[in-house]
């Protein structure tokens, strides 16, 4: 039962930020990168954590499930903000920066779950190497150019449309 809740909050999140946005423009875009600003800061809180701790490290842990999340809910935040947008403005190619928001958010799950592949000293090298290349290396840097690329895409739109 409480999975149908957490699956039936998306839907409910983003028509709740859409309506929000079309009455309050700026402060519902305000919210949006915030959140966006919150994960960016996760993100540089996770490589530090991931770099300068321990491999087991607690907080880093605590931190990519505390991103997971964050992600889970902005995510349809800001699909219903950019929706939104693009009917006020009428302007449609603004759909179109929806897709960064899913591919960040199929990033930071890919980047939550890389975190569980064996790194021990029992894991072979091409193991270490596997856990390296893609949990420490590739998913934290498209995460950031995907964060940078949606507050580049969404930075005017407020100012635009109020």
């Amino acid at each position: 039962m409480i999975d149908i809740l957490r699956i039936a909050l998306v839907p409910m999140i983003g028509i709740g930020s859409a309506i929000m946005y079309m009455r309050l423009p700026n402060r519902a875009m305000l919210l949006v990168r915030a959140a966006m600003f919150s994960v960016a800061v996760m993100v540089i809180a996770l490589a530090i954590t991931g770099g300068l701790l321990a491999a087991s490290s607690g907080t880093h842990r605590v931190l990519g499930h505390a991103f997971v999340i964050v992600l889970w809910l902005f995510t349809p935040a800001g699909v219903g903000s950019t929706v939104a947008e693009a009917i006020r403005s009428r302007r449609w190619f603004r759909l179109c920066h929806t897709i960064v928001l899913v591919l960040l958010l199929g990033t930071g799950f890919l980047a939550s779950v890389s975190g569980y592949l064996p790194r021990g000293p029992d894991a072979s090298a091409p193991q270490h190497l596997r856990f390296a290349v893609v949990h420490e290396v590739a998913l934290p840097f498209l995460t950031a150019v995907l964060v940078a690329a949606w507050m580049f895409l969404n930075r005017g739109h407020s100012r635009k449309s109020a």
